[in-house]
């Protein structure tokens, strides 16, 4: 009987680099730092003022023919001939460029509102269509709900520049106003949640994607992008960011996770913390701010300031009824609302404590009068409470049961 021996050869460095050139293809990735960096440096030697947007288009149009490359080319990789990795790969790189993280749509609405509007409009007609297209060919049944959910976050990405542009006085956005863009800019992951709650039909077909965490990923990743461009919006428009702007983000986030499952990667234990500490945590951000962000809605009693703080308890009192009293919220809400009735409309701590501090000296006027001095006066008032602990002691006798014969009887021995 033979025996094969094998003794493999080593392997030389051309061949390990062939087979990382194979299975990696790095190309891909170095093609989307290329094109990353040449944006940043093109965006910065344009050096665009109001009205200059004809050179702003011609990176615009370039980036998006490079995009929908990307998008066609990992699409027909993993549709026609199976290539996962690759495919993966070219359609990660995609939604990058899909979130604008380069802020080119950010740069078009500070050049002129007009401009930025149109721009803007047409960008994110693009992204929806690249959006659909993905999730149409890596799904057996559509994702309504998902691509709903995307939808609104990239609007809101093409957006929120465009808003800050109107609302642009002499090259500032006041802190309020900035203030109430990150509240509705904070509660949008409370999309999720709704729709997990109201449809969640919409929320299993995510299953039938053949790569879910890439679909969620083009979900998740234009909010991660509007995040940045609200942080660099401050800057633009010289507006302070402080920490109650990122308050309402807690608490969306808190929301958000209301039905997650636990995971080897997140149990169940850190997901209660994290449902716990996320709205304390907004609190915490909302005592940083600036004294512009109070607000009196009766301009007629100073008594009445409304303040982030305020805002993130209500906030923090509603999130933390919907993720651990829902089944009795209605209570709640209510008791919530005659609370917050009662601090706004009633007394301040001051005057409450001005009422008690009042009320204690004239109660103790009137026990100081009624208080007995004389001995003749102590006399009568001890035979007043004689006459009246005899009454109240023949009100406990006579309350009592009369008791049976046998049981009488019994009772006289025991005392006898």
């Amino acid at each position: 009987m033979y025996t094969l021996s094998y003794s493999p050869r080593k392997l030389s460095l051309r061949s390990l680099l062939a087979q990382f050139f194979v299975h990696h293809n790095p190309f891909y990735l170095l093609s989307a730092l290329c094109m990353i960096a040449g944006c940043y440096v093109l965006n910065l030697a344009l050096e665009l003022h109001a009205g200059e947007v004809r050179r702003l288009l011609i990176l615009i149009a370039t980036l998006q023919f490079y995009e929908l490359l990307l998008l066609a080319l990992g699409l027909y990789l993993i549709h026609a001939r199976g290539m996962f990795r690759d495919g993966r790969t070219l359609l990660l790189l995609e939604v990058v460029f899909l979130a604008d993280l380069m802020f080119l749509n950010a740069e078009a609405a500070t050049c002129t509102l007009q401009a930025g509007l149109a721009i803007n409009a047409v960008l994110f007609a693009l992204a929806l269509g690249k959006v659909l297209a993905v999730m149409w060919v890596l799904s057996q049944r559509f994702p309504v709900g998902l691509y709903s959910v995307a939808a609104i976050q990239l609007g809101a990405l093409f957006a929120v520049p465009c808003l800050l542009k109107f609302l642009e006085h002499d090259g500032f956005v006041s802190s309020r106003q900035f203030y109430a863009i990150w509240w509705v800019v904070g509660l949008l992951p409370v999309l999720f949640e709704v729709q997990r709650r109201l449809c969640p039909e919409l929320h299993e077909r995510e299953l039938s994607l053949a790569m879910p965490g890439l679909g969620r990923l083009y979900a998740i990743l234009p909010f991660a992008s509007l995040l940045a461009h609200m942080g660099m919006m401050h800057w633009v428009y010289r507006t302070p960011l402080c920490g109650a702007d990122l308050s309402p983000l807690a608490i969306g986030l808190a929301i958000s996770i209301a039905s997650k499952a636990p995971t080897v990667r997140l149990p169940l234990s850190n997901l209660r913390l994290l449902r716990v500490a996320l709205p304390l945590t907004s609190l915490l951000l909302a005592s940083s701010y600036p004294r512009d962000l109070q607000f009196n809605p009766f301009a007629s009693n100073a008594n009445y300031v409304i303040t982030p703080v305020a805002c993130a308890a209500i906030g923090a009192y509603l999130a933390y009824v919907y993720l651990f009293f829902l089944r009795h919220a209605s209570y709640w809400i209510a008791a919530g609302a005659v609370a917050a009735a009662m601090i706004l409309f009633g007394p301040t701590p001051s005057q409450i404590a001005i009422q008690i501090d009042s009320a204690w000296s004239r109660a103790h006027e009137v026990l100081a009068q009624l208080l007995p001095r004389t001995a003749v006066q102590w006399g009568v008032t001890a035979v007043i409470c004689a006459f009246a602990f005899l009454g109240l002691g023949a009100a406990l006798s006579l309350s009592k049961a009369k008791p049976q014969p046998a049981a009488a009887a019994r009772l006289a021995d025991e005392e006898g």
